[in-house]
């Protein structure tokens, strides 16, 4: 029986991810973008597995699903028989605005897109509502078998938010029922991390080891969580920059690496002080591996290690070597852009401002005066003019003169700094600026120095 994990890509292969892959049409051509092993895949087919398990997908059970998007389940347990209230926040309000891009639901009917389920036993079975995930109506109270939300408690702008709303949630359950969240959790740390953050949070070991003290302080059982970030090469791998769904188990996001767990709440049919401490010991113990499993993973993952040693190297002479030493252009009735290249001549991955861990000392271009922070080229598009960071975001060289942003630099590779100078902003003439590369919190580099020569006509 599968209990509270986190992503590992094994799951895959097994023959009830397969099942439920093909149950939720998980597959080609229905694949709206995401990778065949995206993690929100993982996340559909496990809760439904769970709930399987479990005796619940059948007809007559009651479900509510919270933030549901436009998400496959709904449909899918309706094709069981189960009666189905899927609700999302109300689509016309202010703070709907950015989910309308990706996957709100609007209505019932948007959540069957598909056809996973009969089109009448779908009408039959499934009811929309627009609810606030943080003000959960009393009227829902211990009316289901069945409450699920899928990687939405994380969008809740806090920590606190987030648990609060499992606790909540857990009191739509009848005695017996059983309610599955998948998140995100924080692979390495235990102690910094993202909160209070309208965007997305990011939960720690200690959050559902405390999470599981209070719902069982309310009645309800959380299923002990066992972090396991596995040994194969695909879960290894680190997406710095993630792009929708990919297929990476592991991602950076707001500087910390997240991968995603699926948790398992039980509302008892009686309570029992015996089995409730015996459960208690087990969350204690559970708790201590899941930190084991962080530092376990973050002194084996190759690319991890390398980022640590780079934490603690301060970049010296000739580490970042410039490609030219100095730049001539002429500007005339429109914008251009001006390439300041460079090679990563260190051991180490270099990283700039943006996709990077938070604990890492990145690069940057700056003017090479550092008391006169007023560039003569300064431009819309830099970083912060003010601030003397001209550009921030790392490129490279693709065919022809296309070039591409990357995320970090490997050792032996070249990046460019990308300036865009506008004429309109400048008055004729000629226009000289030096500029260097500067590690953040550190010192400038010395010998990056390159001279960039404009002229106005």
């Amino acid at each position: 029986m599968i209990h509270s994990h986190s992503l590992i890509f094994s799951d895959f292969d097994t023959d009830w991810y397969k099942h439920w892959a093909k149950v939720l049409k998980q597959n080609k051509p229905n694949l709206e973008g995401y990778q065949l092993k995206a993690n929100k895949f993982w996340q559909n087919a496990i809760m439904a597995q769970i709930l399987h398990e479990r005796g619940l997908l059948k007809a007559g059970n009651k479900a509510i699903g919270f933030g549901v998007g436009q998400e496959r389940l709904p449909a899918a347990f309706a094709k069981a028989g189960v009666k189905v209230v899927a609700t999302d926040q109300d689509f016309r309000t202010e703070k709907a605005k950015h989910w309308q891009k990706y996957e709100l639901a609007t209505s019932a009917q948007s959540l069957n897109k598909l056809s996973i389920c009969n089109a009448k036993k779908f009408h039959e079975n499934v009811s929309y509502e627009s609810l606030d995930m943080t003000k959960i109506p009393s009227k829902f109270s211990g009316e289901y078998d069945i409450a699920w939300s899928n990687c939405a408690l994380g969008h809740l702008g806090s920590i606190e938010s987030g648990l609060q709303f499992i606790i909540n949630s857990a009191k739509c359950l009848k005695p017996g029922g059983y309610a599955v969240h998948t998140t995100e959790i924080n692979v390495i740390s235990n102690g910094e991390t993202v909160d209070n953050n309208k965007d997305t949070i990011i939960f720690r070991p200690k959050d559902i080891y405390s999470l599981s003290k209070r719902l069982q302080a309310e009645g309800y059982e959380l299923d002990p969580l066992k972090l396991n970030f596995g040994t194969s090469d695909m879960d290894q791998r680190i997406s710095i920059s993630p792009v929708f769904g990919n297929d990476y188990s592991k991602l950076q996001v707001g500087g910390h690496i997240i991968t995603q767990i699926v948790l398992i709440v039980r509302k008892p049919l009686k309570a029992s002080g015996l089995r409730g401490r015996s459960l208690a010991q087990k969350h204690r113990f559970a708790y201590l591996k899941n930190m084991m499993q962080q530092k376990k993973f973050a002194k084996r993952n190759a690319f991890i290690k390398g980022i640590k040693a780079y934490e603690k190297v301060r970049l010296g002479e000739n580490m970042v070597e410039p490609l030219k030493k100095e730049l001539s252009i002429t500007l005339k009735n429109k914008p251009r852009y001006v390439y300041i290249e460079y090679k990563n001549t260190s051991p180490h991955p270099i990283f700039g401002m943006h996709d990077r861990l938070y604990t890492t000392k990145p690069i940057a271009l700056a003017t090479s005066a550092p008391n006169d922070r007023k560039s003569k080229f300064i431009a819309d598009d830099w970083h912060n003019a003010q601030a003397n960071r001209p550009s921030t975001y790392l490129c490279i060289k693709q065919a022809g003169s296309d070039w591409s942003a990357i995320d970090y630099i490997r050792p032996g590779a070249s990046f460019a700094y990308r300036l865009r100078l506008d004429p309109a902003k400048l008055k004729a003439g000629l226009y000289s600026e030096k500029f260097s590369i500067v590690q953040e919190g550190v010192a400038y580099l010395n010998n990056t120095e390159v001279t960039v020569n404009a002229k106005v006509n």
